[in-house]
């Protein structure tokens, strides 16, 4: 079982129908060539829920190459599309049912591809099927594997967590609320020459643990340190914010960081401001969206920018990143 666990946590192409890429006209055995005469955009994306399945349908411009892969902490299906672009109202889809949490969407423009990932709220097996324009992909919940297996005892040991908490702040700190003072018989007649003697003070309850921090300042934090790093020119400050799963312009993190790198040494004066930030945390994986404002010597620019960030033993890294001029 540990080989098998061990399997499932590898970032793997799928087996299986819910692997197979479309290879129909292929010319690089992953669904189709890289770019082709005419940019394909990726249009719409819908759900579907029924009572023991979820149907996620994405619709592009002409025929969509793909292809599958699983994603692990969380629990994820990432998608790729060669040659395409996105023209969505919206890069996320909120779904909410009982298998599938949200789907997002993020272009990486000079690979020329965009990515889809259809965050899991559980273990699951998939289907994909095309329909001209349209690929449909059919999510059941998993109950077989040694992954589901797994997922539902940390669950259940996750409730068992939070049962013992909660009896034993109750244990620890749960007093006996003070009586109201007792009212007098005859409130007219109300004694002044008797003293009373004050009640010996009980010690105050006991403070229960201070609640978990707020998942969104670490990612914070993380971005800022990216940030003054940029700015700083530190490219050890820099690369350090970046997982080692980063990929970025159809380049590994090493490849895409000693190009970064480069850009980096020769440019100077470098000033990077960000505002309007929205964090959205499930589990270890963090959606970051902000507007970003770069100025070096003469070149200055401004964009929306979407980062994926992973929780890591080192804090939150960007494990995936893009950026697009605003207005586009």
């Amino acid at each position: 079982m540990v080989k098998a666990l061990a399997l499932f946590s590898i970032l793997a192409v799928f087996s299986g129908a819910c692997a197979t890429p479309d290879t129909s006209n292929s010319k690089n055995g992953f669904g189709g060539s890289w770019f082709s005469a005419r940019r394909n955009y990726l249009t719409d994306v819908k759900s579907f829920t029924s009572q023991d399945k979820t149907m996620i349908r994405f619709t592009g411009e002409t025929p969509i190459k793909y292809y599958a892969y699983r994603m692990d902490n969380p629990i994820r299906l990432a998608v790729e599309m060669d040659n395409m672009g996105f023209s969505l109202a919206s890069p996320l889809v909120i779904v909410n049912d009982a298998l599938v949490e949200k789907v997002s969407v993020f272009s990486f423009e000079k690979a020329g591809k965009t990515r889809a990932e259809i965050l899991m709220k559980q273990p699951y097996t998939c289907d994909m099927e095309k329909d001209g324009a349209s690929l449909y992909i059919t999510i059941r919940q998993d109950t077989t594997s040694d992954t589901a297996m797994l997922f539902e005892a940390k669950k259940t040991i996750t409730q068992l967590t939070e049962e013992i908490e909660k009896l034993r702040l109750i244990l620890t700190s749960g007093t006996t609320p003070a009586q109201p003072p007792l009212e007098p018989d005859n409130p007219q007649e109300t004694p002044v020459e008797a003293a009373v003697e004050p009640s010996p003070q009980k010690d105050e309850p006991k403070a229960g643990p201070a609640e978990a921090e707020d998942p969104r300042l670490g990612v914070m934090a993380s971005l800022i340190g990216w940030k003054d790093g940029w700015s700083a020119r530190d490219f050890g400050r820099y690369s350090f914010h970046y997982a080692e799963t980063f990929q970025g312009d159809g380049l590994g993190r090493a490849e895409w960081l000693a190009e970064k790198q480069k850009k980096i040494s020769k440019a100077k004066d470098i000033k990077i401001s960000i505002s309007d930030v929205e964090i959205d945390v499930i589990g270890e994986t963090a959606h970051v969206r902000f507007i970003q404002r770069y100025s070096s010597g003469r070149h200055t620019d401004s964009g929306l920018k979407n980062m994926t960030m992973v929780k890591t033993h080192d804090g939150w890294k960007i494990e995936s990143e893009d950026w697009r001029p605003i207005g586009r």
